[in-house]
């Protein structure tokens, strides 16, 4: 089954992802990050369906972030 996330960053540097992870867990508890050893990418959310992830992503890219639909990787 393909699940979708909202991709809100992808760093080179762990300590910007961590900051930005930080600072939408307030609001969004399920933000997370997904590390592959090169890209630290924050994300948010797991969803079955795409049109909740979008959902959220316009959401978010209403507060000003910049914003994608993703397949998640796990």
């Amino acid at each position: 089954m393909t699940r979708y996330t909202v991709q809100v960053g992808a760093f080179s540097d762990p300590d910007l992802a961590l900051i930005l992870h930080r600072n939408l867990k307030r609001l969004y508890p399920e933000a997370f990050i997904h590390a592959d050893g090169t890209w630290n990418r924050v994300q948010v959310g797991l969803f079955d369906d795409r049109d909740n992830a979008e959902s959220l992503r316009r959401e978010l890219a209403a507060m000003g972030m910049n914003t994608a639909v993703v397949v998640a990787a796990r």
